[in-house]
């Protein structure tokens, strides 16, 4: 009886072992793996990580991403992290390449792609946004450079006038020469992938400082003739002088013509009678010729009398011919 009970007690205590042997052998393993909706869990007596993925048929591939090493011992309550790598296609410019990653931010994406990115480049989705494992699309990149350019202009100079009693009016004398300064203006460029899209003026520089003209102007507005007659005038010109008559070499009509004769005030041509442009010397003035000590009348125009240019009017026709052209010094009177 006593030997039974002994049996007994030896086979309780063998069968008491073989359970907690067990479970302290058995690991209970969570697997977390992105192709799964679920976490699983799974029970096993395996030494190491590399025997479990074995034992479960579970295969990792060289771009998928583990949380463990394959080496390390198996522990009960791990949870084995798998994130299964897929294709992300990149564009770049023109250029199109496709990388096989487990990594779900963008930023991560491009690093591992080797790509290089400038501060300023556009990628879309965004380096800090997230694209889930279940999910490939794809990431565009457009480059951004910015370029500095840089355009010359002339500043115009200022004209500084000094009024001159002794100089008479209409007359003038540069004391000194403008001379033009240049500005630079600082533009900052845009390009989008190459293309122009936006200019930006960022600073101007002066390169060089204007320098002002100088003009003594005169003011002195008579003059004494020979007689000791004063004549007060509105300017005193420099012109150039020819000479015409009524006939057709210098009119293009003939007697009998309409308007034969004629001047551009409807007047009688006569001696004393000049033509002018009225933009210099207005229709109706009267001018007075230093070199012939005479007044003559602003009464005629001539399509070739431009300028300071006056046309004297003779009933001579040879002696037209032979005036030629004289430069001489005229005052339009008040």
């Amino acid at each position: 009886m006593k030997r039974d009970r002994l049996y007994f007690f030896i086979i309780s205590f063998l069968a008491l072992g073989l359970i907690f042997s067990y479970d302290y052998c058995k690991k209970d393993i969570k697997i977390n793996d992105s192709n799964n909706e679920k976490i699983i869990i799974k029970r096993s007596f395996k030494k190491n990580i590399k025997e479990f993925l074995e034992e479960n048929e579970i295969k990792i591939s060289k771009s998928d991403y583990i949380n463990y090493s394959k080496d390390d011992n198996l522990k009960d309550g791990m949870e084995i992290i798998v994130k299964r790598a897929r294709d992300i296609k990149i564009i770049d410019l023109k250029n199109e390449i496709i990388i096989k990653t487990y990594h779900t931010k963008v930023f991560d994406i491009i690093k591992e792609s080797n790509i290089k990115l400038n501060e300023n480049d556009i990628v879309k989705p965004k380096l800090n946004d997230e694209i889930a494992l279940n999910k490939s699309i794809d990431i565009e990149i457009k480059r951004v450079e910015i370029k500095t350019a840089k355009k010359y202009k002339d500043i115009d100079f200022d004209t500084v006038v000094k009024e001159d009693n002794n100089l008479e009016v209409g007359k003038s004398v540069i004391l000194k020469n403008g001379i033009k300064g240049k500005k630079e203006y600082v533009y900052e460029n845009y390009y989008l992938n190459s293309k122009l899209i936006d200019t930006k003026l960022i600073k101007t520089n002066i390169i060089k400082e204007p320098v002002s003209k100088e003009i003594k102007k005169g003011t002195k507005d008579y003059f004494i003739t020979e007689s000791g007659k004063k004549l007060k005038f509105k300017k005193a010109l420099r012109v150039s002088a020819t000479a015409y008559h009524a006939g057709f070499e210098s009119t293009g009509k003939r007697p009998g013509d309409k308007y034969y004769g004629m001047t551009r005030l409807g007047t009688q041509v006569r001696p004393g009678v000049i033509a002018v442009d009225p933009k210099v010397i207005p229709l109706g003035s009267k001018v007075y010729i230093k070199e012939y000590k005479k007044i003559y009348s602003a009464e005629d125009t001539g399509g070739a009398i431009k300028g300071n240019k006056i046309d004297i009017y003779y009933e001579d026709k040879d002696y037209v011919d032979k005036f030629g052209r004289k430069t001489l010094n005229i005052y339009v009177l008040k």
